[in-house]
């Protein structure tokens, strides 16, 4: 059905850049976002870690609709530039999953404004994001970028693993792989033989600085930083980013919760994973381990002991690890696709998408053309289990 908007409404749009912008409209975006399903990677707590000055390679610019004071609409988008092109994207790509927040009233409307201000007030020439597949949007922006002449180029791109919670914890542990069991209890036999291990929990009303203590530690020493001198260290921007979030997002919105769990032996902390809890959907987002104890498989066994965490709560409905890696099938027992959307002017998206592809193989030449070509994944995937 298609929205019907009396054209007599005035629509005011207001482009946020600033934390002190989000900060006006913080209680009045904040419900908007949770009356219309928004995920909490959408909230004013992690939207304004991406508006702080000078923290990332990009402009932030989150678009927000309203009627009379009430919020209708809101479109978190980056502009980033290159040599070539300026192209517009998702505020927090690639490192949370997002989309656009439309009451459904209004929705055609506000796509057509959107794409507008993107294309001929702001000057872009692609805008190059990820959406779900299955969303209704989809179709609707198709439609609106043939009304407003602009080519729409949507694709299969990848998928996200997810683990509907039908069971007891001790039903699920029953249907895992042998092999998952067996490496569990071989990893405690091994810690045992080694000391003491526990897993210690972090979350709401935690010490932020005890819970950056214990997660550094682990990545200094993670196979990730390999390379990186020990003196020369940096943490990753990205886990502050989700940590500063989870933080302030916890003091904005009661629903949402958040928890990191710390593997340690002998008192090192020699892993960690971080989760995310809003509306029945809890999200496993960062795991990793220190790489002198990568045989022992301290990676595996957090994400084991956070997934039967999350089990236990009987608010939790589907846990989603976000990615779609093969170990997390461990786990998940489907996958959510996720498509690739391209919009360009004067229809150059293929041509944007071969340069795309180029670039892909001069940093990654271990993949092929044909691989890339190959913009996976299925509907529904079955584990195997």
């Amino acid at each position: 059905m298609q929205s019907q908007v009396d054209n007599s409404v005035k629509i005011k749009v207001h482009a946020i850049s600033d934390v002190e912008g989000m900060k006006r409209i913080e209680h009045l975006y904040d419900a908007f976002i949770g009356e219309h399903g928004g995920g909490p990677f959408l909230f004013s707590g992690f939207i304004s870690q991406f508006l702080r000055p000078n923290s990332f390679d990009f402009t932030p610019c989150v678009l927000v609709f309203s009627i009379d004071n009430k919020i209708i609409g809101v479109a978190p988008l980056a502009i980033r530039e290159d040599l070539f092109h300026r192209k517009c994207d998702f505020l927090m790509d690639p490192l949370f999953p997002s989309a656009f927040i439309f009451d459904p009233r209004y929705e055609r409307v506000l796509f057509r404004k959107t794409f507008t201000i993107l294309y001929k007030n702001m000057g872009c020439l692609f805008f190059d994001v990820t959406y779900p597949a299955k969303s209704q949007h989809l179709s609707v922006m198709k439609e609106v970028c043939g009304e407003l002449g602009i080519s729409f180029l949507s694709m299969p791109f990848k998928g996200s693993a997810i683990l509907p919670v039908k069971d007891s914890w001790t039903q699920f542990e029953k249907s895992r792989s042998w092999n998952l069991r067996h490496k569990l209890k071989k990893t405690e036999r091994r810690m045992r033989e080694m000391g003491q291990f526990n897993i210690e929990w972090f979350g709401k009303g935690a010490d932020k600085a005890e819970v950056l203590k214990r997660i550094s530690a682990v990545e200094k020493a993670s196979w990730k930083n390999l390379n990186q001198p020990p003196e020369k260290f940096e943490l990753n921007p990205h886990i502050l980013v989700l940590l500063n979030g989870c933080i302030q997002t916890s003091l904005t919105v009661p629903a949402f919760n958040w928890g990191a769990a710390i593997l340690e032996l002998n008192g090192t902390a020699i892993a960690h994973s971080m989760f995310l809890e809003y509306n029945g959907y809890a999200y496993i987002y960062r795991t990793s381990f220190d790489d002198r104890y990568r045989r022992l498989g301290p990676g595996i066994y957090t994400i084991n002991a956070v997934v039967r965490e999350l089990m236990s709560k009987t608010e939790v409905k589907v846990i989603d690890f976000v990615t779609d890696l093969p170990f997390e099938h461990q786990w998940a027992s489907e996958v959510v696709p996720i498509n690739r959307v391209i919009i360009s002017r004067n229809h150059l998206g293929l041509l944007y998408l071969i340069r795309v592809f180029l670039l892909a193989g001069i940093h990654e030449p271990r993949v092929s053309f044909d691989q890339a070509l190959n913009l996976y994944r299925r509907a529904t995937i079955k584990a195997n289990n």
